[in-house]
C-alpha cells in the first residue's frame, strides 16, 4: 500500500492534491505525538514594516519516514479554505487570487526538515482580510508504520494573526459657528460665541480608538485636556487604518485672547503625545484702538489742548476706544507720577458711556474728573483697553501728560532759579542698526525741564549742567552730545554685557539740545540693554 501512494504523488496532478488529501485522510491512523508546528513571524505585524509570514515545519523528525505534503488553511470569513501546498513538487496554489500577491517556497525531503514557508510582503497585505486564523496539515508516513495500512495526517491549533498600527495622518481642523450650515475661515470671534470644532482623521487600527481634544491659552505652558465631551462618528476601515470625525463645541470667553487647540490620535496619554495632530489658533476680538484722551476743565463746555494747570483745578479726563468683543468691558485709567516709578491704578470712579457694536468690537467712553495737587509737577496719566489686569497690559492704549504750573507749587522757600531737571529709562533692550544712533529713554520718570520721548533734552535756561548715563551695554561706543558737539563718553566690552557709566558737567545754552549716541565696535553687533534686571538711564540738572 505504500509503494502505491507513493507512486502516486509523485505522479499526480498538481490541482489534484487536495483530493488526495482525502483519500489519505480515510486512511490515516490516529496521531497521538505533535510532528509539526505553525509559526508566524510576527503574530502583531506593523503593515508599514513588516510582511505577514506563517511558517510550517515538523518537530520530532526522527519518528518521520517521509513526508507527502504540507498545506496551509486559512479562515476567509468563516469559511475554510486551502490556500498553497508543497510535496516533491512546486508550491501548489489553490487560492489564485491570494497567488497573485504572496509567495510560498518549501520541501517535504528530506523529512526532518520538511517545512512551507508563505510570505504576503508588507506591500501587498489586505487588511483586515489577510489578519485571520492559519493552520497547517500534514500527510507522512511515520517509522515502524505498516505500509499497508496508509499514512498519517496532522492538523495543528490555529494561530491568529493580528496588525497593529498607529494613525499618521489628521485633516486641518474645520471651524464652524454653532448654528450656521457652513464651516468658516475666520479665526477671530466675539466673547461668548459658541463655535463647533471638527477633526477628521486616522486613529489606528482598532475602531475604538477616538480623538483627543486638548488646548491652551496665551497664559498656560502647557496643553491641558479639555473637559467638553466631543461628539464621535462611526470609525469606517480605510485600508489598515480607520478613520473616524470628532467634533466639540466651544464658548468663547476673555480668555481666549489666543488659545491653541489640538486635536490628535495615536499613543492615549498626555496631550501633544499622540501620533497624528492638527493645530488650531483662535483668539477673540481684542482692542486695539483707543483715541487721544481729551481734556476738559470742569465747568467749562469745550476741551482744552492746555496740559498745565494750577493746583487745585479740577479736570475731565476722556477716553473713547475700543473695548472688545464683550459689551461689559471697560476702560481702565491709571496715573503715575514724577516719583513713582510704575504706574498704579486711579481711585476715581471713572462714567463709562453705553457699549456700541462696531464690527467685532464693542466701542465706548469713560470719563474721569481729578483735581491737580502739589504732587502733580508731572503727572502721565494712561487710559487703556483689553487683557484686564495690572496697569500698562492693555491692548490698546493712550498716555496723557499733565503739569501744575510752577508758579503755584506751593514752597516755604523759593527756590533761587527755575528747578530743572530730568531722569528717563529705555523701555526695552534696543539693538544698534547704524552708527551714530540718537538712543530713546522712553519711560520718563521725572520731568522739571524738557526731556520729550525721543530722547532729547532741550535746555529751558542758560546754565551749568550735570548729565549722567548708565548704560548695560556690548559692544558699543557712546557719546553724550550737545547738539553737534561730543562733550563725554563711554565704551562698553564686546566680550559680555556689562554697565558702564558717564559723566559731563557743561555749560548748555538755552535751546541747546543734549542726547546720547551710540555706535558698534568693530564688525560686532551691539545692543543696549535694559530690562527688570537692571535699566539704561540717563538723566541731567542745573547746577547754576
Amino acid at each position: 500500500m505504500l509503494t502505491i501512494l507513493k507512486c502516486l504523488i509523485s505522479n499526480v496532478d498538481a490541482m489534484d492534491i487536495v483530493y488526495w488529501s482525502f483519500i489519505f485522510l480515510s486512511l490515516r491512523y490516529e496521531v497521538s505525538a505533535q510532528y509539526l508546528e505553525i509559526q508566524a513571524k510576527p503574530t502583531i505585524v506593523d503593515p508599514t514594516q513588516d510582511d505577514l509570514v506563517i511558517l510550517c515545519s515538523t518537530t520530532a523528525a526522527s519518528d518521520i519516514e517521509e513526508v507527502y505534503t504540507i498545506q496551509l488553511k486559512k479562515n476567509t470569513s468563516g469559511t475554510i479554505s486551502y490556500g498553497v501546498a508543497v510535496s516533491s513538487v512546486e508550491p501548489v496554489w489553490f487560492d489564485t487570487v491570494l497567488q497573485t500577491r504572496a509567495t510560498a517556497i518549501g520541501s517535504t525531503n528530506p523529512p526532518s526538515a520538511a517545512y512551507l514557508k508563505f510570505t504576503i510582503p508588507k506591500a501587498n497585505i489586505h487588511c483586515p482580510d489577510d489578519f485571520t486564523e492559519y493552520w497547517c496539515q500534514m500527510y507522512m508516513i511515520l517509522n515502524g508504520t505498516n505500509s499497508s495500512t496508509g499514512s498519517d495526517h496532522e492538523d495543528t491549533n490555529h494561530i491568529s494573526v493580528s496588525y497593529k498600527l498607529e494613525p499618521t495622518f489628521m485633516e486641518k481642523m474645520r471651524v464652524r459657528i454653532l448654528g450656521e450650515v457652513t464651516d468658516t475661515a475666520n479665526r477671530k470671534f466675539a466673547v461668548g460665541t459658541a463655535l463647533q470644532l471638527t477633526c477628521t482623521g486616522e486613529v489606528g487600527s482598532e475602531p475604538n480608538n477616538t480623538i483627543r481634544w486638548c488646548f491652551k491659552t496665551a497664559y498656560a505652558f502647557i496643553f491641558t485636556p479639555l473637559p467638553h465631551v466631543p461628539v464621535l462618528s462611526d470609525a469606517s476601515p480605510s485600508g489598515c487604518q480607520y478613520i473616524r470625525s470628532s467634533t466639540v463645541t466651544y464658548n468663547m470667553t476673555n480668555s481666549d485672547i489666543f488659545t491653541q487647540f489640538l486635536c490628535e490620535s495615536g499613543t492615549p496619554g498626555l496631550c501633544e503625545t499622540g501620533t497624528a495632530k492638527q493645530y488650531l489658533k483662535i483668539t477673540s476680538a481684542q482692542p486695539s484702538l483707543i483715541e487721544t484722551p481729551r481734556v476738559r476743565i470742569v465747568g467749562e463746555f469745550s476741551d482744552t489742548a492746555q496740559r498745565q494747570f494750577s493746583v487745585g483745578t479740577a479736570v475731565q479726563l476722556t477716553c473713547t476706544g475700543q473695548t472688545g468683543s464683550d459689551p461689559r468691558s471697560t476702560i481702565r485709567w491709571c496715573a503715575k507720577t514724577a516719583s513713582a516709578f510704575t504706574f498704579t491704578g486711579l481711585p476715581q470712579t471713572p462714567i463709562h458711556s453705553e457699549a456700541s457694536l462696531s464690527g467685532c468690537q464693542y466701542t465706548r467712553s469713560s470719563t474721569i474728573t481729578y483735581t491737580l495737587t502739589n504732587s502733580d509737577t508731572y503727572t502721565e496719566f494712561l487710559c487703556e483697553s483689553g487683557n484686564s489686569g495690572l496697569c500698562e497690559t492693555g491692548t490698546a492704549k493712550q498716555y496723557l501728560n499733565i503739569t501744575v504750573s510752577p508758579a503755584a507749587v506751593t514752597s516755604s522757600t523759593p527756590p533761587p532759579h527755575q528747578p530743572v531737571a530730568f531722569y528717563a529709562r529705555m523701555a526695552s533692550t534696543t539693538p544698534l542698526q547704524h552708527d551714530h544712533q540718537t538712543l530713546i529713554f522712553s519711560k520718563v520718570i521725572t520731568n522739571s525741564g524738557d526731556n520729550g520721548r525721543d530722547g532729547v533734552f532741550t535746555a529751558p535756561l542758560d546754565g551749568v549742567y550735570g548729565f549722567i548715563w548708565v548704560t548695560r551695554s556690548h559692544a558699543a561706543e557712546f557719546h553724550l552730545m550737545v547738539n553737534n558737539d561730543k562733550i563725554g563718553s563711554s565704551r562698553s566690552s564686546a566680550d559680555s554685557d556689562g554697565s558702564i557709566s558717564g559723566n559731563v558737567i557743561a555749560h548748555v545754552n538755552k535751546d541747546d539740545m543734549v542726547f546720547l549716541r551710540a555706535s558698534t565696535i568693530g564688525h560686532v553687533t551691539g545692543r543696549v540693554i535694559s530690562d527688570e534686571h537692571g535699566a539704561s538711564t540717563f538723566s541731567g540738572w542745573i547746577i547754576r
